[in-house]
């Protein structure tokens, strides 16, 4: 993925702390396959880690880096994901992810970024 698209299309999605997660940025060129399209963007914790989420037209793609453990990679079709339950909090958000085998939450997300994930979500799988 080039990296002039990938500035400019995090931008527009509203992920502007380039600071908080530049280890993460270093990687996004390489981690983040080329021929999809990114339809949104956040950061966030998951499981007990800081990550940056995308959902692109090829599914969801999380990742972390960190000194000391490395870059670590998670993905899966949208298929795997059977509901989205957003919920938008006073300072932060978050989104349930309700998956084949178990539930899962994304926490401390930026405060309009569940409801963005969920609609995308929903014309992606035409449930709206």
């Amino acid at each position: 993925m080039d990296g002039l698209y990938l500035a400019e299309r995090l931008s527009q999605l509203g992920l502007y702390d380039s600071f908080r997660h530049r280890l993460e940025y270093r990687h996004l060129t390489q981690v983040l396959p080329s021929d999809g399209e990114l339809l949104a963007a956040s950061g966030g914790v998951f499981r007990g880690k800081r990550w940056l989420i995308f959902l692109m037209s090829g599914g969801w793609f999380f990742v972390s880096a960190n000194p000391i453990t490395g870059l670590e990679l998670l993905s899966f079709s949208d298929d795997a994901v059977l509901q989205l339950v957003p919920k938008k909090g006073l300072l932060f958000g978050s989104l349930l992810l309700r998956l084949e085998e178990k539930e899962e939450r994304i926490s401390n997300m930026n405060r309009n970024a569940p409801n963005a994930f969920a609609a995308v979500w929903s014309r992606k799988a035409g449930n709206s």
